[in-house]
């Protein structure tokens, strides 16, 4: 089964036709509806897939005399893109990222959710291809769960809108769809809150933890003082001398005790990938590195927040990669 949405994903035939429109509105999920069960959805599969290779035959011809040009100037897509820039960062990097949850995904032992009610969580989301590709992943293994809400976060107004078309054209719906533009440190609790304690919250983390301004310290504590109950984490990012990813599960463990971090599971080696050349004009297998982790945290309904305020982070682990040459980073920086 995954190796054939694999295949679909990055050399199958393409279908479907017509470009990717970005929802002018999209509506926040509405906490009184009933969960949506994942097996009953009849919406068409691969939608991330068709939208991929749409990209590629799109932007194969601007990338092959701009794509250096393309990252030096959205910093490998680390800044918030223009709505041009869209389709050429998936052009681009679109391959990397699916190897990545591939592996992640594969991994993460998914089936045990059957009969489970899950909350996603798309940390830095861009155009939701890791909520879009986990549900994907859910339907093609069968896994019987139900699907409360995913909650798409982006800095990005239009990459927030293509991200939640992608998904609303996944689901078959858009009634289950969270977006918040803004970026990480400007969150707070109330804005990220969790619908249920029984719910097991999923929180993605795709090529998003290594960005110099994203301080996991503090995003740690927020998922603390938001996200109750079981929470399942699934991070991928490049592979740099310097992780930020271990330490950033560690925080839990901090904030709350010891024990509240289990299941913590590590892959550093690198992966072999169908990737578009751009320079060459067609697909061809790549070595990939990564940064995998996948971990879960037990957060206490009622935290004692006057504790985890007094909590600082003392060696500054949160803000390392801030502090961290830029062109340093960029020498190792590879999607």
């Amino acid at each position: 089964m995954i190796s054939g949405l694999l295949s679909r994903l990055l050399g199958g035939s393409q279908t479907g036709s017509g470009d990717m429109t970005p929802a002018k509105n999209v509506s926040h999920a509405s906490d009184g509806i009933p969960p949506l069960a994942l097996g009953e959805i009849s919406a068409e599969r691969d939608i991330w897939a068709r939208y991929y290779q749409r990209c590629v035959v799109q932007e194969r011809e601007y990338l092959a005399a701009n794509d250096r040009a393309f990252v030096a100037r959205t910093d490998h897509g680390c800044k918030p893109l223009a709505k041009e820039d869209l389709t050429r960062y998936v052009a681009l990097y679109g391959g990397h990222h699916i190897a990545k949850l591939t592996s992640a995904f594969g991994a993460a032992d998914l089936g045990r959710h059957s009969g489970a009610t899950i909350e996603i969580y798309d940390w830095g989301c861009g155009q939701a291809l890791a909520s879009c590709f986990l549900i994907e992943f859910l339907r093609e293994l069968c896994v019987r769960c139900s699907l409360r809400r995913v909650t798409l976060i982006d800095p990005s107004n239009v990459a927030l809108d293509c991200g939640a078309e992608l998904l609303t054209q996944t689901l078959a719906t858009k009634g289950y769809i969270r977006t918040i533009c803004a970026t990480l440190g400007d969150l707070k609790p109330e804005t990220v809150s969790s619908v249920s304690l029984e719910d097991i919250k999923i929180h993605l983390f795709s090529n998003i933890l290594d960005i110099d301004s994203v301080d996991g310290w503090r995003l740690a504590k927020l998922i603390t003082q938001s996200c109750p109950g079981r929470n399942e984490f699934i991070c991928v990012s490049p592979l740099y001398p310097f992780s930020r990813i271990e330490p950033f599960a560690r925080y839990f463990s901090t904030m709350i005790n010891p024990e509240a971090v289990t299941n913590l599971s590590r892959n550093r080696e690198p992966l072999t990938g169908r990737i578009f050349d751009t320079r060459q004009g067609d697909f061809k297998e790549w070595t990939i590195t990564r940064d995998e982790a996948r971990f879960t945290v037990e957060i206490p309904l009622r935290p004692d927040e006057e504790v985890k305020d007094e909590i600082s982070d003392p060696f500054g682990r949160g803000r390392f990669a801030v502090r961290t040459s830029r062109a340093l980073r960029r020498l190792f920086r590879n999607d």
